[in-house]
């Protein structure tokens, strides 16, 4: 994982921290990420309502460095508090610091930090880099109407103790996660589609005939409320923007604009987290 300058304030580990830390540690890779908009279901703790709350979990073999019998983990600017199941740890040069005081043995960090929920945002997971990718779970809870865009392949399954969906994200020895792994949260109009999990099926000819009647019925209710006109021999028929550009683009150059939409919407978030671009200007641009 890279090593990168903190640029935010940390809390003070508490001992009351440390013990919901080890409540919440149910699982068994080396990263682990759960991100909710509000509480966040499968934590103990309830997290704070209109905001986007993200909590990254790191297992570790103390020491990491044998020499001097200490730990020295690197992550990202951003965090709002820390937590380890190792008791007393320090923040020194971009990276945090177990002292050789501590005993060997494994160990759990924690890192929490929140964003402000909107129509859309990306994920920041500060903690996620190469040494994890075979070896992790991403867990991204969101309402309804909202969908996850990302380059890594994941599924989806109803919540089943609230109005959301739950989509998640694994990477092992055999299939890996990106390295540059980013997620972005849309509404589920306008999310391009994702990949087709285990459990999507194609679109026979009885779907099909169901959207064309639905685009009828729909159609027909618009004319009637006199948001369309009725089509007439003297109407004009003209394409939709997508459509023209469709024809002059193919997919593969349609998907490439997307790509480069999605890593731009990356990039501009981080600058913000970074506050290297002034709110008004991130408003503008996003």
């Amino acid at each position: 994982m890279r090593s990168l300058l903190i640029v935010a304030a940390l809390l003070a580990l508490m001992p009351g921290a440390q013990a919901a830390l080890e409540d919440d540690i149910t699982f068994t890779t080396t990263y682990y990420a759960r991100v909710a908009e509000g509480d966040i279901p499968t934590t103990n703790a309830t997290e704070a309502d209109g905001q986007v709350n993200v909590i990254e979990y790191l297992r570790f073999q103390h020491p990491t460095d044998a020499d001097t019998g200490e730990s020295l983990i690197a992550f990202e600017p951003g965090q709002s508090s820390l937590e380890c199941t190792c008791g007393g740890l320090s923040v020194q040069d971009g990276a945090v610091r177990v002292p050789s005081s501590t005993a060997a043995g494994t160990y759990h960090l924690a890192v929490t930090r929140s964003i402000a929920v909107s129509e859309a945002y990306i994920v920041p997971l500060g903690m996620f880099g190469a040494g994890v990718a075979d070896d992790a779970e991403i867990n991204i809870y969101t309402p309804t109407d909202k969908d996850v865009e990302s380059q890594a392949a994941g599924t989806k399954l109803p919540g089943a103790q609230g109005p959301w969906t739950i989509h998640t994200f694994r990477g092992t020895a055999s299939d890996p996660l990106p390295t540059e792994l980013y997620f972005a949260v849309l509404p589920a109009s306008t999310a391009p589609a994702g990949p087709v999990t285990p459990e999507s099926g194609g679109i026979g000819w009885l779907e099909i005939a169901i959207g064309i009647l639905a685009g009828m019925v729909l159609w027909a209710w618009l004319v009637s409320k006199g948001f369309v006109q009725a089509r007439s021999r003297k109407q004009v028929i003209q394409k939709a923007a997508h459509e023209e550009v469709a024809e002059v683009e193919g997919q593969e150059s349609l998907a490439a604009r997307k790509r480069v939409l999605m890593a731009g919407l990356k990039e501009l978030e981080k600058a913000k987290m970074a506050k290297e671009i002034p709110d008004d200007v991130y408003d503008s641009l996003k």
